[in-house]
């Protein structure tokens, strides 16, 4: 009987969790959509525009800096829409090296 009040207890949770999160509130005001195509585009001219990473190093806060927008560019896509991004590898190589000049940097080049 002590498990019959368990899966009760644990249906009803679920089906208010359900509830809860099938948009029963009121909705947000529709936001212009751009194209599939047009964000997997813009996300992939910004990966395009980070720049390799100097030998040196002299130029990794803009690397940096390249990588974080066009990094946060695809995140803002959707699922689909990320698998259409044909160049992320390039967005993730220069990730890992500016990653490995950071911790080979000393501390007064980093």
């Amino acid at each position: 009987m002590n498990s019959r009040r368990i899966l009760t207890a644990v249906l009803t949770a679920l089906l208010l969790a359900a509830a809860l999160f099938s948009g029963c509130g009121t909705a947000a005001p529709a936001e212009p959509q751009v194209s599939p195509s047009e964000a997997v585009k813009a996300v992939m001219d910004a990966i395009d525009a980070i720049p390799e990473l100097a030998e040196d190093g002299s130029n990794a806060d803009t690397v940096y800096a390249a990588f974080s927008a066009a990094r946060e560019a695809y995140f803002g896509l959707s699922y689909d829409e990320m698998n259409s991004v044909t160049n992320v590898g390039r967005m993730w190589k220069a990730n890992d090296d500016y990653t490995a000049h950071v911790l080979n940097a000393s501390p007064e080049e980093a």
